[in-house]
């Protein structure tokens, strides 16, 4: 679980600071279905849905190996994780993994550096570069973003200040040493879609 962060994440976005903190895994509705919020000021837990067409989320082959090498080359003992760069006019294409190094991990939690990953971020921009995900690995058996990740991605995209005009945002989750694949609809986080990964 990613804990709060600030980081420009999309176009002028900040991530903010985030730690992940795993609650129980949520089950997988057979049926697509909408979550009606009780309190507008925080996501419903229980947000995951399974579309007929799952959305796609491409990524270089280079890419994938280094977070497969970083996130899954050895049993899992913390969570761990970085950032996604894609292109500014194709964000469900991810092009670079930038590992989190300065993150602070423990078996539950992990919480991003967003001074330097936003730093990236500013380096980046004149490439047409942008952030267009997190990564991050969890415990074995918890394969999706807990409640805490839903959190954190609530507090990311309710600031004006963040958006990146394509209203999806790539979270995959690393567990069993797989990376399973989520996008995440920007303008309302908990729905949290099953993804296809496609390496390029």
């Amino acid at each position: 679980m990613i804990t709060p962060f600030g980081i420009g994440i999309i176009s002028a976005t900040r991530l903010p600071e985030f730690e992940s903190r795993r609650d129980k895994p949520h089950p997988v509705p057979h049926r697509a279905r909408k979550c009606e919020r009780q309190d507008e000021s925080e996501p419903e837990a229980q947000s995951f849905t399974d579309e007929p067409i799952r959305p796609v989320m491409k990524m270089t082959q280079a890419a994938y190996e280094a977070v497969m090498e970083d996130l899954a080359g050895q049993p899992f003992e913390r969570e761990q994780g970085g950032m996604f760069l894609g292109p500014d006019d194709a964000q469900h294409l991810v092009t670079r993994y930038v590992k989190d190094e300065h993150g602070l991990s423990t078996a539950g939690s992990f919480t991003i550096d967003h001074e330097v990953l936003n730093g990236v971020i500013q380096h980046v921009r004149p490439a047409h570069l942008t952030c267009v995900g997190l990564v991050h690995s969890h415990p074995n058996g918890i394969c999706r973003p807990s409640g805490g990740d839903l959190h954190f991605l609530h507090r990311i995209f309710s600031s004006p200040k963040n958006g990146n005009g394509s209203h999806s945002f790539l979270f995959p989750i690393v567990c069993n040493r797989q990376l399973h694949p989520f996008i995440v609809d920007t303008r309302d986080v908990r729905r949290m879609l099953p993804a296809e990964l496609q390496l390029v």
